[in-house]
């Protein structure tokens, strides 16, 4: 399972702090997906810019980028099911289209059930505070928009917003 210790939870809310196109959000609403826990999941996704966020809203990307996401799909299918990724994915039906993305001319358009799953928010957290807790915080992108100093400023912040025994996952830049 993904993380055992929120299986049994009727809800979990998670936040996106500055989402910006919303890769990473939609791949954890996917891979929720796998795991049956979709239909729990409340996410909150923050944005600064909202010429990024209005992409990751809408849930459309050029259908340039489809290749990584595939490529990144197959490898979590391949360590979920304990398989080699070389030799027992050949012929198997893992490609993200099926399951995920509709192909419309140039753009990827991803699955309307995952949108469904996201409250979206125009925010800049150096102004903005929140009161809700959260269950996970996935601040990926922190280190990308602010100085450090900021930085230390907005993650005490979500430390705020964290619940007893919730995760906060911090990317690196």
């Amino acid at each position: 399972k993904l993380v055992p210790g929120f299986t049994n939870q009727t809800k979990i809310r998670a936040l996106f702090p500055n989402v910006s196109t919303g890769e990473e959000l939609y791949t954890l609403l996917m891979i929720l997906k796998e795991e049956g826990l979709i239909d729990k999941m409340q996410a909150t996704a923050t944005e600064i810019h909202e010429a990024l966020f209005n992409s990751a809203q809408k849930g459309v990307y050029p259908q340039s980028e489809k290749s990584t996401s595939e490529d990144n799909y197959k490898r979590f299918k391949a360590d979920r099911e304990n398989l080699n990724l070389k030799k027992d994915l050949k012929g198997l039906d893992y490609d993200l289209s099926t399951h995920y993305l509709e192909m419309d001319g140039e753009e990827v358009k991803l699955d309307r059930l995952l949108l469904q799953a996201v409250n979206f928010k125009v925010m800049d957290w150096t102004e903005s505070n929140l009161t809700e807790k959260y269950d996970w915080i996935f601040a990926r992108n922190i280190g990308l928009v602010y100085n450090a100093k900021t930085e230390v400023e907005v993650m005490k912040k979500f430390h705020s917003c964290l619940k007893e025994n919730g995760l906060l996952i911090i990317g690196l830049v």
